[in-house]
């Protein structure tokens, strides 16, 4: 045994020991736990805790949640944790989904809302009430937390749940992973099956003839903006990944990192290791590819741009008299609006010169 291994275990061991002072749900979730009557649903693969009025809801959500889980165990992977997914689910309005993964203080628990709210679940296939299909996106999360081997795998049995390597991945993989998994695990929805989600992918693509770089795996990159390069660009890099490599290498790297004895660091070795490729060797193959397969689009000459620009995710408004209406936010203007409201996003109205609404305009610019 390494002479540095004993002392390492000690300060591990002595850390699992301490007490903090985390809370366990957002302040909203945990008021709405807090005063509402609260029931436990136990089946073969969930552990799951709902409102006692939301009782229907919870029944519909659990059974997609156990099918996602099922079919995600099932995959070709070594096979990681196969204890109940703890899943508590709040009435609260609570616009979000996350999986916590073990902490000395927190268990590894999915936590997700009943209903949600944002225009924007609607507009990428999940729908206000589908959270199951919600759900099957964190069940990714929770079965890749899961993968945890070697010396944290006995740091956890020791202590109870201390940490998992793979909570430290790149968020492109974590997200990635996730996103494109949903929409494979029996049913046909959510952001692969999205047109608005593939559409936004293809604009960006063809507005870049396909030459993405590796910052647009990053959450912060703003021609990514709403929807996130590390869930748009990583997603459809994880999707390549498999269509070229396959489904058991990807599960091997999650392996690789679950085993890993310093998760944050050389990442691109272990990707190396599976692959025989670095991350970096492997994006640029990846674009290469979306600079080869992808089909070239040309404006008709009939098409006239009446807005060269109208922000980042803009909508089109009509009205009965044929004119046209964009409502726009910017990123380096001033927000206007005909109302006078200082907060409201800037609104344009431009006329269409067709009775057709498609035949007077373009598309908004691709992002």
């Amino acid at each position: 045994m390494p002479r540095r291994l004993p002392p390492l275990l000690l300060l591990l061991l002595s850390l699992a020991g301490c007490a903090f002072v985390t809370p366990r749900f957002p302040q909203n979730v945990q008021t709405d736990f807090a005063r509402e009557d609260m029931r436990k649903l136990t089946t073969r693969t969930l552990e799951l805790y709902y409102p006692a009025r939301l009782r229907p809801s919870a029944l519909r959500i659990a059974a997609r949640l156990e099918d996602c889980v099922e079919r995600l165990r099932g995959l070709p992977r070594r096979p990681g944790s196969q204890e109940r997914v703890l899943v508590y689910l709040t009435g609260a309005d609570f616009n979000n989904a996350y999986v916590n993964p073990d902490y000395s203080s927190i268990p590894q628990q999915m936590v997700m809302p009943t209903h949600m709210s944002l225009e924007l679940f609607n507009l990428l296939g999940f729908g206000p009430s589908e959270l199951g299909e919600v759900g099957c996106h964190e069940s990714v999360h929770y079965v890749q937390l899961e993968q945890t081997h070697g010396l944290w795998w006995l740091v956890n049995t020791l202590t109870g749940g201390l940490f998992q390597p793979n909570s430290l991945t790149e968020s492109w993989f974590l997200e990635g992973l996730a996103t494109y998994y949903e929409g494979r695990l029996g049913k046909s929805q959510g952001r692969p099956h999205s047109p608005l989600w593939r559409g936004f992918f293809e604009a960006a693509s063809q507005s870049l003839d396909g030459h993405f770089h590796p910052g647009y795996l990053s959450p912060q990159h703003r021609r990514m903006d709403p929807l996130g390069g590390n869930y748009l660009t990583g997603s459809y890099f994880i999707q390549w990944l498999v269509e070229r490599y396959g489904e058991e290498r990807l599960w091997k790297l999650v392996e690789v990192q679950g085993g890993t004895l310093i998760p944050p660091i050389a990442l691109t070795l272990r990707f190396s290791n599976v692959y025989g490729r670095t991350i970096g060797s492997l994006f640029e193959e990846f674009t290469q590819s979306l600079t080869r397969n992808q089909q070239q689009r040309v404006r008709p000459a009939t098409q006239q741009v009446l807005a060269p620009n109208v922000g980042y995710f803009a909508r089109l408004a009509a009205s009965p008299d044929g004119a046209l209406a964009t409502v726009d936010a910017g990123r380096e203007r001033v927000p206007t609006s005909p109302c006078a409201s200082a907060m409201a996003p800037s609104a344009s109205a431009t006329p269409s010169p067709s009775s057709s609404p498609g035949a007077g305009g373009s598309p908004p610019s691709p992002p």
